[in-house]
């Protein structure tokens, strides 16, 4: 299993991995998951066409495209589905934000004003660093009130991931933020080890979790790249022989925080305005079987009475269609491009449908031009038992 420990002052991890095919056969050796693990897509991942898959689907899955496509023509919705790679998957098992305490909105209000604090320090700390090298230019993002608006296409979002058979989208989302504001803050794309924090953060587990604990861990620990420790889609107690996973790179939140103070449902316009200022958005959304077999178009069901399930990021929006463009975590098999590029795993989704937007929270990146005093940290958090930033 994935192993968190101390040595000293410094936190290491230790990764037990299989090194034999995971299939089902291997997991019913070990007597843990009841399905095969799937690691991430590897960049050489077979992407298939969605008509072609349904022509050979089994009468199950024909059956159930059927019924959604008549409910689409009968409710007037402008999105289509399709037999996607999420559709081989049970839903209870991929949407995975189901862990959010009773108390969220206790927590949310005693972290707010800390994160306030922490970005007026950050700020302080970035004039300082640019009064002293007058070449630095941050990077600048759109105006929140900009009609439409892609980080794609300013090069700010990474990569379409694949959560594999685990409930782990509460994992996905936050690293896709945090990934956002690196490219942002530091002009580099880091590629975070979601395995790490699925074994080490405290958020949660393939039966589900949330994302404010693996805020935390990044602004307390920092997270190693997804080289250092792979993803295996599983929980620790699932793999086995003893890996070192050596010293590893370690990528710090500088600071994080919900869109509004009680970590409810902000309006479209503030989580525009949040975008703008940190990057990507983590947001909690309800996926239902129409949401896992989504293919191209608006996506306008308006579920809202069966709470929130599923963890994405936002990372657009287009006022004309009145829609937020959203990334998955399902890989490349599921979604559109959504006019933009040939990468699958996007969605329009309309303002305020099923619940999108709750839990909207920001992440940023720790620059790697200026740090916030490690004392600030201390007398904000101090449950939490940040480790200093290093410098650079």
């Amino acid at each position: 299993m994935l192993e968190c420990w101390k040595e000293g002052s410094i936190l290491k991890y230790r990764v037990h991995t299989l090194f034999v095919a995971l299939s089902l056969v291997a997991v019913a050796t070990l007597g843990s998951a009841q399905v095969p693990p799937l690691p991430k897509p590897p960049p050489n991942e077979i992407i298939f066409n969605y008509q072609d898959r349904e022509a050979k689907a089994p009468a199950a899955i024909k059956s159930r495209l059927a019924a959604l496509r008549s409910e689409i023509l009968a409710k007037h919705f402008t999105f289509k589905v399709g037999y996607t790679g999420p559709a081989d998957r049970p839903l209870e098992l991929i949407a995975g934000m189901t862990k959010v305490p009773k108390n969220f909105r206790e927590l949310a209000l005693v972290h707010s004003p800390k994160a306030v604090e922490l970005l007026r320090h950050d700020a302080i700390a970035m004039k300082a660093y640019m009064n002293k090298n007058r070449s630095y230019r941050p990077f600048l993002l759109p105006n929140s009130h900009s009609a439409a608006v892609d980080l794609r296409q300013m090069g700010r979002v990474s990569p379409v991931k694949d959560q594999g058979y685990c409930g782990s989208c509460w994992d996905f989302a936050a690293c896709s933020s945090y990934e956002s504001s690196d490219l942002i803050r530091n002009n580099r794309l880091v590629d975070d080890s979601e395995q790490q924090i699925l074994g080490c953060s405290g958020g949660g587990t393939c039966a589900g979790g949330w994302y404010m604990p693996v805020f935390n861990w990044m602004m307390a620990h920092g997270v190693t790249s997804e080289a250092k420790v792979p993803y295996l889609a599983v929980d620790g107690s699932a793999a086995q022989h003893t890996m070192w996973a050596g010293e590893p790179d370690y990528y710090f939140a500088a600071a994080w925080g919900f869109v509004i103070p009680d970590g409810g449902i902000p309006s479209v316009q503030q989580i525009k305005d949040a975008m703008m200022q940190h990057g990507a958005i983590s947001v909690a959304v309800w996926a239902d079987s129409a949401f896992q077999h989504y293919t191209s178009g608006i996506y306008n069901e308006h579920v809202t009475n069966m709470g929130i399930n599923h963890a994405v990021t936002l990372v657009g929006w287009d006022d004309s269609k009145h829609a937020w463009l959203m990334k998955n975590s399902w890989g490349h098999n599921w979604g559109d491009t959504c006019g933009f590029g040939t990468e699958r795993g996007y969605m329009w989704i309309d303002y305020n449908c099923n619940l999108v937007g709750y839990h909207a929270a920001w992440v940023d990146a720790k620059s790697v031009h200026w740090v916030i005093p490690h004392g600030i940290y201390q007398s904000l958090f101090k449950d939490l038992m940040i480790k200093p930033h290093p410098e650079g």
